[in-house]
């Protein structure tokens, strides 16, 4: 039999060129030559190009006549959880993600059907666009939170205005406009910095001899809380009182000992006081703030005050410079930052402990009147 023809083949195309039709792989039938083929390849390009051109028109005139479905009604995608929502996860995470506020919004609704769901089934309906095992487990927390009513569900978090519940049953409304929460993992509230230094110690704040009612009457910051939850506030406070003041005395302990043991020297190696237990350096802070350093040479500087001549120039120049730039770069520390708000969140719990004893003082004062006057 003769040798099986196949097509010749093509050359290849050059980067910027469009590629031709890929030939054949496999041998032609005998009888058939090149020609044939690509008649046969075309003939098949051009019906399957018709029919494709087909459907298309087709699809148009059916989008066309169809009628535009209506615009989606808010309690339908209130309804519908997740359907409605953005198919992409929050770039944050799961905690800042509207699936979340959705789920929650619908565990505070009673007449909700997700009280009657699945954690599966939740995660199909409201969150299905993020992992499922991790979803799961998310869920889990989020309904155990809803059982134990915390985080998001608790009575202090709960909108602009609650009722408050006393010990004897009576209730007492109080409408705020934000309550901010107790405790949080970053945060802690006014309430708590106020009642952590009253319990811290106990003796001069006289706060041992007041029962829970009397105590959360005796301060704006606690009666925004409801009585149930202050007692459990107080209660866990009265507790990390007592472990922080046992590991203050020991620590005081341990620093007199060490202290007596290796007592501080007066003068440096180069005979000359400690910078920082000195009176000059709280002066020459004074001075940079207020620019009267910035008018001067260090040298001339160190002439205005008695107190810097206890250094010698060279020494006191380079204090001078450090606190100059101390000055400049504080604003951009983070830690400098962070030590100043502590700074300011500690003299602000100390303000309202001084007015909360002041004002303990002042009403011990006028019933002490008041039953002189009724004798």
């Amino acid at each position: 039999p003769p040798p099986p023809i196949t097509p010749p083949r093509r050359p290849r195309c050059s980067p910027g060129s469009s590629r031709p039709p890929p030939s054949p792989r496999h041998f032609l039938p005998r009888g058939r030559s090149n020609a044939d083929w690509n008649s046969d390849v075309s003939s098949r390009e051009s019906k399957s190009t018709d029919h494709s051109n087909s459907d298309d028109t087709s699809q148009a005139t059916d989008r066309s006549q169809a009628p535009t479905p209506p615009a989606p009604n808010k309690n339908e995608i209130h309804n519908n959880g997740g359907d409605a929502q953005d198919n992409h996860p929050h770039p944050k995470g799961w905690r800042y993600s509207a699936e979340k506020q959705n789920i929650i919004t619908c565990l505070k609704d009673p007449l909700s059907d997700v009280h009657l769901m699945t954690k599966e089934q939740i995660w199909r309906k409201y969150a299905s666009n993020y992992d499922q095992k991790k979803t799961k487990n998310n869920l889990e927390y989020l309904l155990k939170q809803y059982q134990n009513k915390q985080g998001p569900f608790s009575s202090s978090s709960q909108g602009n205005s609650y009722t408050n519940t006393r010990a004897d049953g009576n209730r007492e409304g109080e409408a705020n406009e934000e309550v901010e929460p107790w405790t949080t993992r970053k945060k802690k509230s006014r309430g708590w910095d106020l009642l952590y230094k009253l319990r811290l110690f106990p003796e001069k704040s006289g706060i041992s001899d007041m029962t829970q009612e009397e105590l959360w009457e005796s301060s704006a910051l606690f009666r925004c809380y409801p009585f149930q939850d202050f007692k459990k506030y107080d209660k866990k406070m009265e507790k990390l009182a007592q472990e922080r003041s046992a590991i203050i005395e020991q620590r005081q302990l341990d620093f007199e000992r060490d202290l007596a043991t290796f007592p501080p020297s007066q003068r440096t190696n180069r005979d000359e006081p400690f910078w920082n237990r000195h009176i000059a350096r709280m002066m020459l802070r004074k001075d940079v703030e207020s620019g009267v350093a910035d008018s001067m040479k260090p040298r001339q500087l160190w002439q205005t005050r008695s107190e810097y001549q206890d250094f010698t120039p060279s020494t006191f120049a380079k204090h001078v410079h450090q606190e100059k730039s101390k000055q400049r770069a504080a604003p951009y520390w983070q830690v400098k930052c962070k030590k100043i708000c502590q700074k300011l969140r500690e003299d602000q719990a100390e303000e309202s402990k001084r007015d909360w004893i002041q004002r303990r003082a002042i009403e011990d004062i006028i019933q002490q009147w008041d039953r002189m006057k009724a004798s």
